[in-house]
């Protein structure tokens, strides 16, 4: 079965308070997932920019902070498997974000890539010194 992609409209009518339908478990996974990746991204960007760096923009900024880390990985083996890592959870992303169908985009993989994105940013954080 293909996915509805009108229940994201039902879900942020659900988020924002707004009387409506119970959203698709999908559409919730599928939020979730994006969310939970989106966290990382802006914890990654906020680290890249107190390193003084720019970040390569050419391929788009998400995989511009994906080379950054695989680059400065050349240095740490640590900031090397933040890399990794992020780029899992950055195509987790775009494919609860683009891709239809995807009998992958359930609850059970929304919690593990929260999961996962919760101790990225703690890896992330463990390098801040703010």
């Amino acid at each position: 079965m293909s996915f509805s992609w009108k229940e994201y409209l039902n879900l942020a009518k659900e988020l924002s308070g707004v009387s409506c339908p119970k959203p698709d478990i999908e559409a919730v996974s599928r939020t979730a997932i994006s969310r939970a990746y989106y966290s990382v991204f802006h914890r990654a960007l906020f680290y890249i920019e107190k390193t003084g760096d720019d970040i390569e923009k050419r391929d788009g900024i998400h995989l511009g902070v994906k080379k950054w880390f695989f680059k400065k990985g050349e240095i740490s083996e640590n900031i090397r498997l933040i890399g990794v890592d992020f780029d899992r959870l950055r195509m987790a992303r775009v494919e609860a974000d683009y891709i239809e169908p995807s009998s992958k985009c359930n609850i059970k993989k929304a919690i593990r890539v929260i999961e996962d994105s919760e101790n990225l940013i703690k890896r992330i954080d463990s390098f801040l010194t703010i």
